[in-house]
């Protein structure tokens, strides 16, 4: 037999003996009824009594199946491998009770592995004192379809209560309730996606959402509050898409969101509030600085002015470099720039229109601090520029919210095409600039598919 034959043969066995040693992925039980628990946890009846047991004798590829109940912990669930930790009932009917006594640390989740997935749990009572994340702390990896509540982390310096990220995805989840720290923290490329970032409080530093480098999409972040700037988002070199920024309150700045070095597009900003112990409040929707926001609604929002907490600005936006592009910003209140406050930065294609001082039935649009700009906008007083106008931009119907415009608004097709609007959409998801009419781009966050008069 030939060397080469020999060589063949082995390789040949080498694939076999491999193929025939290969371990199939298993399904390991978790079950507080299990009559016989014995390794290696493959059915009901065996299954193991604790999450952490079956984890720790799961193989990567595995998946740890969790019955219904809540599982009141000693110490916290660490995962090290790439399985999948799920519930057979889904996240109302299978909780993880940290049991929290204020006595010493003690969160509910920790991952460590960046291919580990946890699905389906309510997630309750965790402490994450230190460095964060009551809920879960997540070094990569995803959780999804869970409940993340009633969590903290004390004293609050800036840490997550709620989750904290390096990496890794929160898809499908709702935050709620956490008392101390910022809800969910998520930095180094994270994505927080699908989520309800709701009713959070008392944080000092940010409150729902605290972003780093990261991405937040399509979720909804309501109903927080904290003591610092941004009250519903803080966000640092990240991306904000598709989002809704409801009922948030800031001591500070950035009721709404605080962008710094960010893209945020598609959103609505709406009731949002910036309400000061001292000094003054700015931005009751958005404080921008160096970032880009289009595409988005932007009404309602509110800075407080008093002689006792001093002068506010931008009501809806102050704008401290950057642009704001495309945006429709009215109803927003506050003692300076109700509308849109430039301090530097441009206005371009938008609507800043009905929106009044605090306190005072006067309209108070926009104010440029010296280093704005506003071009192809429709506003009033008309600002130095070119292509604004001052007409009622007429929207369908103010009163009730919808800010769409009618088919004889003077902003359609009123604004300047721009590169970024190739392939891009408005508010609605609609393609930014309307092929059936003028192929112009319209005024603010809405492209009308009317086709003017002649």
């Amino acid at each position: 037999m030939t060397t080469r034959s020999m060589a063949g043969i082995a390789v040949l066995v080498a694939i076999l003996f491999t193929a025939g040693n290969e371990v199939a992925a298993a399904t390991l039980h978790v079950s507080q009824t299990s009559t016989n628990p014995k390794p290696p946890y493959a059915a009901w009846n065996t299954a193991a009594p604790t999450i952490q047991e079956a984890v720790d004798a799961a193989r990567d590829g595995d998946t740890v199946l969790v019955a219904a109940g809540e599982y009141r912990l000693t110490n916290q669930i660490t995962i090290t491998k790439a399985i999948l930790l799920q519930s057979d009932m889904g996240s109302e009917q299978t909780v993880v009770n940290a049991q929290d006594d204020y006595l010493g640390p003690k969160r509910c989740l920790r991952i460590l592995n960046s291919d580990a997935t946890v699905d389906g749990f309510t997630l309750r009572n965790g402490n994450g004192t230190p460095d964060g994340g009551g809920g879960a702390f997540m070094v990569g990896g995803t959780v999804q379809n869970c409940t993340i509540q009633s969590c903290y982390s004390w004293p609050e310096n800036g840490t997550a209560g709620g989750v904290a990220m390096v990496g890794g995805m929160l898809s499908n989840c709702i935050v709620k309730g956490t008392i101390f720290g910022i809800a969910v923290s998520c930095s180094s490329g994270g994505l927080v996606t699908d989520c309800q970032i709701v009713d959070n409080r008392f944080a000092s530093a940010n409150g729902g959402v605290y972003l780093r480098q990261s991405e937040l999409r399509n979720s909804i972040i309501s109903w927080n509050r904290c003591f610092g700037v941004g009250g519903g988002v803080f966000a640092i070199s990240s991306r904000i898409l598709g989002c809704t920024m409801t009922n948030n309150l800031s001591f500070q700045a950035g009721g709404g969101a605080y962008l710094d070095g960010c893209e945020m597009d598609r959103c609505f900003i709406a009731k949002n509030r910036v309400c000061m112990f001292e000094g003054s409040g700015d931005g009751g929707g958005i404080f921008a600085t160096n970032s880009v926001i289009r595409n988005s609604l932007i009404v309602s929002n509110l800075t407080c002015e008093s002689s006792y907490e001093g002068p506010s600005f931008g009501g809806g936006v102050y704008l401290s470099g950057g642009s704001l592009l495309n945006c429709t910003v009215s109803g927003n209140t506050s003692g300076t720039g109700a509308g849109v406050y430039v301090e530097n930065g441009a206005v371009r294609n938008s609507i800043v229109y009905f929106n009044s001082k605090f306190n005072s039935p006067a309209e108070s649009n926009w104010d440029n601090g010296g280093g704005g700009s506003f071009d192809y906008s429709c506003t009033t007083p008309v600002p130095v520029g070119v292509g604004n106008i001052a007409e009622d931009p007429q929207f369908v119907d103010q009163t009730n919210g919808d800010y769409h415009l009618t088919p004889t608004a003077p902003c359609i097709d009123a604004g300047i095409n721009e590169a970024w609007m190739l392939g891009a959409y408005d508010l609605d998801g609609n393609p930014r600039i309307h092929r059936g009419n003028a192929g112009t781009v319209d005024m603010g966050a809405y492209e009308s598919k009317y086709i003017p008069a002649p």
